[in-house]
């Protein structure tokens, strides 16, 4: 009963100033004898969320993140608010951009406020801490796509893979037969990020087996490139292909998502709420989605976007507003931000894995 009433004097208050964004309680509504003794004025803060810590579902712009423990404290700037406290982790989890970063205030090494970020709201209820922030201060938003600072390098493991193919041939007249059989395939284990692979060949009928390629290799998700050290094949726009015995890091397309995977234009603007961006073309639409207030932009259009696009903004009053992007058409673009390159180093490699000559370098961007 008394947990309903404090519940009731939260609604039923006797004078508000928006202002000052202080509120004065009605204490008479509260069934309780030392009504005089209860304090209610650190409830007198909007989302007033009592210290410690929570087990709540996360949500930033309405995409679901794993359940995490949110520990809520006392701000340091005003003792009749609270903060939540977001781990090193699940900061890393949200994929923003290093202005964002930069932002963000570090109360101790286990606790940082996100809400410092401008436009930055957050919000406990239902069990949820839900979060919103202005789409441009995250790398990239899709709800097919996980972003590289979610990923895992999954379980270590061994892998071991052949094929098999042999054949018996008999000549009746002369009562002689053949036979012959052979194996391929690729042994391997996964460690961590990395994946060390072996790759055999064997001639059963004439005893021979070899390791034809070894090597290892792991992903770069932030860099969206691989890097594969050991027995390799040149890669390369200029050069013909020849094995070598070395390095090579190398962007990776696919590790990007679809839609940013290829040249498309980038359309920036700035919403003054939460409103509904179309882009279209010759007066079709060919994208439209919803942004919060602050600044967006917008990367996933379709590469094969090209000419002028028609912007507009429809704010959440009603309100309009329009602009134009050009586009280009130059072959071999990149997206804004990103950089597609090939850079390997090494010796070249003969027959039973012997090296060969001098150390070459080659790389194109």
């Amino acid at each position: 009963m008394k947990a309903l009433a404090i519940q009731i004097a939260l609604l039923c208050y006797s004078q508000c100033v928006i202002a000052g964004k202080s509120v004065e309680f009605n204490y008479a509504v509260l069934d309780a004898e030392d009504r005089d003794n209860v304090d209610l004025n650190r409830f007198s803060e909007a989302n007033y969320i009592l210290p410690g810590s929570y087990l709540l579902d996360v949500k930033v712009n309405n995409q679901p993140l794993p359940q995490q423990t949110i520990t809520y404290i006392i701000s340091p700037e005003d003792s009749k608010s609270s903060v939540a406290c977001l781990s090193e982790d699940l900061v890393k989890s949200l994929a923003l951009k290093e202005d964002a970063l930069k932002k963000i205030k570090t109360i101790n090494a286990s606790c940082f406020d996100i809400s410092t970020i401008p436009g930055t709201e957050i919000n406990n209820h239902e069990g949820i801490l839900d979060i919103t922030m202005p789409q441009a201060w995250m790398k990239y938003s899709d709800p097919d796509w996980v972003p590289p600072e979610r990923w895992d390098d999954g379980v270590n493991g061994l892998i071991f893979d052949y094929s098999v193919s042999g054949q018996q041939s008999k000549q009746l007249d002369y009562n002689e037969s053949r036979g012959s059989a052979s194996a391929y395939g690729q042994a391997g284990v996964n460690l961590g990020a990395w994946r060390f692979r072996s790759e055999y060949q064997s001639n059963f009928s004439e005893g021979n087996f070899d390791w034809t390629r070894i090597y290892a290799f792991r992903p770069l998700p932030t860099m969206a490139a691989k890097l594969t050290v050991g027995e390799n094949y040149l890669n390369s726009q200029v050069f013909d292909s020849f094995r070598f015995i070395g390095a090579n890091m190398a962007s990776d397309e696919r590790m990007l998502p679809p839609d940013l995977q290829g040249y498309a234009p980038e359309v920036r603007g700035i919403a003054k709420s939460n409103a509904k961006v179309t882009i279209s073309q010759d007066g079709h639409v060919i994208y439209e989605t919803t942004v919060p207030a602050g600044p967006f932009n917008i990367q996933d259009l379709r590469s094969a976007v090209r000419g002028t696009l028609d912007v507009r903004v429809e704010e959440q009053n009603g309100s309009v507003s329009t602009f134009q992007v050009n586009t280009a058409s130059i072959p071999y673009l990149t997206r804004p931000g990103y950089i597609r390159y090939n850079t390997s180093v090494g010796q070249a490699l003969q027959y039973q894995h012997r090296a060969e000559g001098k150390i070459f370098y080659t790389g194109d961007l």
